[in-house]
């Protein structure tokens, strides 16, 4: 500018405007003084059309914590934090609190990162300064990456007046969130919960027409905890084949402390079918716990189902572990014939458990439709739900069996 300093609204202009063959365009920060430097938006930023690092990191007493804040409390009523609509764009290192829309939203082209910042906190990543939409918004956007593997990429999004992070519309697949503070401060323990869910997953509906879509997204590896809703929401059909493992959901950083989210830990409803929650590989598993309920799939008004719940530490939520439709305990039926969630699939009961030297043998039925089932077996050393039913903390094994109907093992 004439003054001899750009600000981030002109330097997002300019970047914009370039021509950028090479993919190298930057937005560095080198603000005087130490401490926090805030941004003040008097209207909504531009949008971010080309492909740019705007990086916080770069400002001279960045040591860890992000020091440059976007403050949206004079940008207008329903204005977003940054707005990215083309493609390849990395945001890394900025505070992004208190704006009336979302604090990022994307769309477009995707491919697009966002690590290493506070959405929703003060710049200390301990109190709750809430944008009034959602925290991280994907729009119709594929392929964008939330968080990294690293104490420095990890974002804290908490404390957002909807929901964490948004995946939403029939082009959103293929994005992963991984490794960031869902619903914490920045030390992972303490509740700055969103009002919504930590991570909603939704396919595109106009009206009531479901077209399909945000499907194949990865959430892998974070803390999902103390949000005011769920720890996980996967939404309507066309909203399949999601996969969540390796998460805390409801617990604290070290998967012991209770840290429950307000309902569910994670919930699946509407007709999405096909999703992972856990894996039968070492880590996929995720501690949900200390949730009001810990999984629940619900058809509402379409059947959700084939969505398979593997090899989790669920324990200690206070209603139940797993649940099948939004009833309560779903008990067995002869002959297994009914239909809805999951199909309504019976569970296998325990007839013996006998010590046979450092050896388990376990038998059960398992009255279900013909078919290959993997059971799993857990040790529970805290007891029973609030209902008088058991979760699975501590995994023990696991077979696969071919039943022909109502059969004992």
């Amino acid at each position: 500018g004439a003054d001899g300093h750009i600000s981030l609204r002109e330097a997002i202009i300019a970047s914009n405007n370039t021509a950028n063959l090479d993919g190298s365009d930057w937005i560095l920060f080198n603000i005087s003084g130490a401490g926090t430097h805030t941004i003040l938006p008097t209207s909504a930023l531009p949008a971010i059309t080309d492909a740019v690092i705007i990086d916080g990191w770069s400002e001279p007493d960045f040591a860890g914590i992000p020091v440059i804040e976007l403050n949206g409390t004079s940008a207008g009523g329903s204005t977003d934090g940054l707005r990215i609509t083309g493609g390849g764009v990395t945001i890394r290192g900025l505070v992004i609190n208190r704006f009336g829309g979302n604090g990022i939203i994307i769309t477009g082209a995707g491919g697009n990162t966002v690590q290493g910042n506070y959405v929703g906190t003060n710049t200390a990543g301990t109190a709750e300064l809430g944008n009034s939409l959602d925290g991280i918004r994907i729009d119709n956007s594929p392929n964008n990456f939330i968080g990294g593997t690293t104490t420095l990429t990890r974002n804290i999004i908490s404390g957002n007046n909807l929901h964490g992070v948004v995946i939403f519309g029939t082009n959103a697949s293929g994005n992963l969130v991984q490794n960031n503070y869902i619903g914490t401060d920045i030390t992972g323990t303490l509740d700055l919960g969103n009002a919504g869910s930590g991570v909603l997953i939704s396919d595109n509906c106009d009206g009531v027409i479901f077209k399909g879509g945000a499907s194949g997204n990865t959430i892998r590896g974070n803390v999902l905890s103390g949000n005011n809703y769920s720890g996980v929401s996967i939404a309507n059909t066309g909203a399949d084949n999601n996969v969540i493992f390796g998460n805390s959901i409801g617990a604290d950083t070290s998967g012991l402390g209770a840290l429950g989210n307000s309902v569910f830990g994670v919930v699946i409803w509407n007709g999405a079918s096909g999703n992972r929650i856990g894996g039968t590989a070492v880590g996929e598993g995720n501690v949900i716990a200390f949730n009001d309920r810990g999984v629940l799939v619900d058809s509402n008004f379409i059947n959700a189902v084939n969505n398979s719940i593997l090899g989790n530490q669920i324990w200690a939520n206070t209603q139940y572990g797993i649940g099948l439709e939004n009833d309560g305990i779903t008990f067995n039926d002869a002959g297994d014939g009914d239909s809805g969630a999951n199909d309504l699939l019976n569970y296998p009961v325990l007839t013996s458990v006998t010590q046979n030297g450092t050896d388990l043998d376990i038998q059960f039925d398992l009255d279900v439709p013909a078919g290959n089932y993997r059971i799993e077996f857990f040790d529970n050393p805290n007891g029973i739900n609030a209902n008088g039913y058991g979760g699975g903390e501590i995994f023990l094994g696991a077979v696969t069996v071919t039943s022909l109907g109502t059969v004992s093992y």
